[in-house]
């Protein structure tokens, strides 16, 4: 796409000069109803203009980069169980996330937590939390050796019940209250947690 953005940038401009001479024809037209045409289109013309420009500086100067922080933060966050996965899991050996990415970050093969967006979008509670509730068996049939999971990939994955989600979890989960991130390995239903560090 960014190779056509000069040639849609020709467009706009030749377009907006257009339009900005029918307005101009238009504010002069004898007929009342043409001016005042003329000045609607023209004021709605600019308002968008406006809205327009307001809304790329805001995204540009403001809203990106937030972005970034907050993508350098959850980084920074979950980097700890990152370089717990790459020490500990064993290269030939894969980890289930809701992230499949992360193995950009451990080196290690990933699978994905999958939920189905038409059970979000019916807020079918049932369906959405079916990989939770036998996420073992899920997981393995996925073909994971692990599941790493982060306190808040529950409500990203489930928003309407990220704490149901939650008990649905590895049946012998070894921790104490809510950590902010377990690797459960499959092959021995044992967890690894941040509760303590």
């Amino acid at each position: 796409m960014y190779p056509l953005v000069p040639l849609f940038a020709a467009g706009l401009l030749w377009e907006g000069e257009h339009l900005a001479g029918m307005i101009r024809r238009c504010l002069t037209h004898r007929d009342r109803s043409q001016r005042v045409a003329a000045w609607v289109i023209g004021t709605a013309t600019a308002a968008a203009g406006v809205v327009g420009v307001w809304t790329q500086f805001y995204m540009t100067f403001w809203m990106l980069p937030a972005l970034s922080r907050l993508n350098e933060d959850l980084l920074q966050e979950r980097g700890e169980a990152y370089r717990w996965i790459g020490r500990h899991v064993d290269p030939s050996q894969s980890v289930m996330a809701s992230n499949p990415g992360i193995y950009l970050y451990t080196g290690r093969r990933t699978a994905s937590i999958i939920g189905m967006s038409i059970d979000w979008y019916r807020h079918d509670r049932t369906r959405m939390l079916r990989p939770f509730r036998g996420i073992s068996a899920y997981a393995a049939k996925a073909g994971a050796d692990y599941i790493y999971l982060h306190d808040s990939d529950y409500g990203a994955l489930l928003p309407d019940a990220p704490d149901e989600a939650r008990g649905h979890r590895v049946t012998s989960r070894a921790s104490t209250g809510i950590p902010k991130w377990t690797i459960f390995n499959l092959s021995v239903h044992r967890s690894v947690n941040s509760a303590s560090r």
